[in-house]
């Protein structure tokens, strides 16, 4: 009897696989909950909100991020999650190729790209008072950028001349949220879990919709930019010509 019960769970494992295999919605959902399990674990304190979040953000994992973020600005990141990453990997390419070849006023490119990015993943850092107190509910932080990672000492106050991108492409999930954040704790028991509440500025509102009306246009000119550095002679000799071009197309 014991040998006919373990035949029968053995087969109905395998039709399960087999559904499994075969049903590619099933698989995501699988997907998703393994991903869910191993990669967000409960932020148990602030600083463990604030690292989570800032790594979900340096993987361009922008769903993941959402989850150390309060409803509201949460909201936002997960709708332009796909296409905030499909722009941030694009800039992340030509950012790489860039570094291959001989640029003129590589620094300056190098900027402009950094402010079109939609979250920056490095020179980013988040400093958070400490907690100690098990009853305590709220913390507070702040956001702190270095422009040591651009090369340096300070941020322009402007755009380099001759660069008018546009303004929905210029931190596009982080433009308009305050230096000063909070942190709050949420949920019950085991559940309980530190988030980060921040606001949801307008102008994070509106870049998700360019993102999204753009449809990826933007990310796909990037990529084509940066293949075509070593493809073709005429760009990467007057590669700065080529790049403004490519930004101004999309001004406002």
């Amino acid at each position: 009897m014991r040998r006919l019960i373990f035949l029968v769970l053995l087969v109905l494992a395998a039709a399960g696989g087999y559904h499994l295999y075969k049903d590619k919605d099933a698989r995501k959902l699988l997907q998703s909950v393994v991903d869910k399990a191993t990669k967000n674990p409960l932020a148990k304190t602030p600083k463990e909100a604030a690292d989570y979040f800032l790594k979900a953000i340096k993987d361009r994992d922008y769903e993941r991020a959402a989850d150390y973020c309060t409803s509201a600005y949460a909201e936002q990141l997960r709708a332009g999650a796909a296409d905030a990453k499909k722009l941030g990997d694009a800039i992340d390419g030509l950012m790489d190729k860039m570094s291959l070849v001989k640029i003129t006023n590589i620094g300056e490119c190098k900027y402009v790209l950094w402010c079109m990015d939609p979250f920056p993943r490095e020179g980013l850092a988040i400093v958070v008072s400490e907690v100690n107190d098990p009853k305590v509910k709220t913390a507070a932080g702040t956001f702190v950028l270095s422009p040591k990672i651009l090369g340096v000492d300070r941020i322009p106050d402007q755009m380099p001349q001759n660069y008018h991108p546009s303004r929905d492409f210029i931190g596009g999930l982080y433009k308009g949220l305050p230096e000063r954040i909070n942190f709050v704790k949420e949920g019950e028991g085991d559940k309980v879990s530190w988030k980060l509440d921040m606001p949801c500025p307008p102008e994070v509102v509106s870049a998700v919709q360019s993102m999204k009306k753009n449809e990826g246009s933007l990310a796909r000119e990037i990529r084509d930019l940066s293949q075509s550095i070593n493809k073709d002679a005429a760009i990467k000799e007057d590669f700065t010509r080529f790049f403004v071009e490519l930004v101004n197309k999309w001004a406002m």
